[in-house]
């Protein structure tokens, strides 16, 4: 039975996450590569600590942040964090150069599901709207495996692919490096999905930089010191 065979795992700490898509970046899409972790922002980028700074395949600067349920705060927060990292492009290449030399900055949110609200939020701004892409966690025969969905309707979906959850998409193992598919069926992919979303939500506890008031941000130490270290 596919309900036996798939058994849904708590949402993964981004950490975790980061190193999947480091080791197959077609997770998210190809090409991409992170350059930066972890990096704290000012309180004009929003107070709020991207989970990644990473570059595309054309060059572009991606902000990526990992959400276990996306919020309309959630959403205002990375459109700051865009707007301020548009201004400081210029300056950010001179510390990494590796960040690509398009102007071009997409955002996506790597998310288990987002909230009604948020959902109309992100149809409401169209293509100004962050990127989307849903990641559950689960445990297969063949050990922990993930489900990489689209962007559900209303979205874009990272990576420019245009399929909405739930329809069936990337489903990979996590063996060693690199990450190996594993053969389930679409069915197979349906149920995970429909026994995950009945599972209670995991709270992630905040890291020490999110539990700080914005207040205490400090660009100039928490910014460069968590920009430099990858």
């Amino acid at each position: 039975m596919p309900a036996a065979r798939l058994q849904p795992l708590p949402f993964l700490e981004p950490t975790r996450l980061l190193d999947l898509v480091d080791q197959d970046p077609s997770l998210i899409e190809a090409g991409l590569r992170i350059v930066a972790r972890h990096v704290a922002l000012p309180v004009n980028g929003g107070g709020i600590v991207l989970d990644a700074l990473a570059s595309d395949a054309r060059g572009s600067c991606v902000l990526l942040r990992i959400i276990e349920r996306i919020t309309p705060r959630i959403i205002e927060g990375t459109l700051a964090a865009r707007g301020w990292i548009s201004d400081t492009l210029p300056t950010l290449r001179i510390l990494r150069p590796d960040l690509g030399s398009s102007n071009e900055i997409r955002c996506v949110l790597l998310a288990s599901g987002l909230e009604e609200a948020a959902a109309s939020l992100l149809a409401l701004l169209a293509g100004s709207a962050p990127e989307v892409l849903l990641v559950h966690a689960f445990d297969s025969p063949a050990g922990l495996a993930l489900s990489v969905g689209g962007a559900p309707s209303g979205a874009k979906a990272a990576g420019g692919r245009s399929r909405l959850s739930p329809a069936p998409t990337t489903v990979a193992e996590m063996k060693t490096s690199p990450l190996a598919g594993i053969p389930l069926t679409a069915d197979e992919v349906a149920e995970f999905r429909k026994v995950s979303s009945a599972r209670p939500h995991s709270q992630r506890s905040p890291s020490p930089a999110e539990s700080r008031p914005a207040s205490d941000f400090h660009p100039a130490t928490d910014f460069r010191g968590g920009f430099l270290e990858n």
